[in-house]
């Protein structure tokens, strides 16, 4: 419904509207009433005195007048031949009385209404008890999401103190940065790199010696030949 200024679009009461899902009905259905058996809520009714037409036609389909046993049917081979069917041209479809008036037809019939006795009546249906939690379905899609304040009010006016403002941003970054700078890892001592790329120069000089060790053992004859 497109929304026209200071037209009113729908009105009635809280209860009623609103709350009415909620609120148990003042009146229920008699349960020790029901539709007596010759109540007629039909309207219309089927004519009596409506008969088929005899000469009404229901076959849909009918042998071919046309069609003649081809001259090489054989009989012992082929079987007994039989015309092909073909629609039926004065096919008229199912036939079913035409309907009338249903001169007894006594309308809706209208379950008596008595008054519920589990109905209690809310008369501030607006009215809650004190929120004592709140809770939150979030899905980000960036880590870090930030809340400052929730806040809960009946007024417009009371939110004003709490919106965000540039002194609390530049609070929030300084907090930030304080968190992040407590929480960075400790830094490496620059003597223990020192003392490690030195043993790892150690590792690496001892291991070019103990190969060169090997080559030459290598090459020293291990037989002599006899003179």
């Amino acid at each position: 419904i497109p929304c026209v200024p200071w037209q009113s679009q729908t009105s009635g009461q809280y209860q009623r509207r609103v709350h009415g899902d909620f609120e148990l009905p003042k009146e229920i259905n008699d349960p020790d009433v029901s539709k007596p058996d010759d109540w007629v809520d039909d309207p219309m009714m089927v004519d009596p005195n409506d008969k088929k037409p005899d000469d009404w036609v229901e076959e849909e389909m009918i042998v071919d007048p046309d069609a003649e046993k081809p001259e090489d049917w054989d009989d012992e081979d082929d079987g007994d031949w039989e015309a092909p069917m073909i629609p039926n041209p004065d096919f008229q479809g199912p036939w079913s009385p035409q309907e009338i008036d249903n001169p007894a037809y006594k309308g809706p019939w209208e379950h008596p209404k008595i008054p519920n006795p589990d109905f209690k009546e809310v008369n501030n249906p607006a009215h809650r008890l004190p929120i004592n939690y709140i809770g939150f379905d979030l899905w980000q899609v960036k880590a870090g999401t930030l809340f400052g304040d929730i806040i809960l009010a009946d007024k417009e006016e009371d939110l004003q103190a709490f919106l965000w403002d540039s002194d609390k941003f530049e609070a929030e970054k300084e907090a930030k940065k304080a968190f992040d700078k407590a929480n960075e890892p400790p830094e490496e001592d620059e003597d223990e790199d020192a003392d490690f790329e030195e043993l790892s120069e150690s590792e690496e000089a001892s291991e070019a010696e103990g190969e060169e060790a090997a080559e030459k053992k290598e090459k020293v004859p291990t037989a002599w030949p006899l003179v």
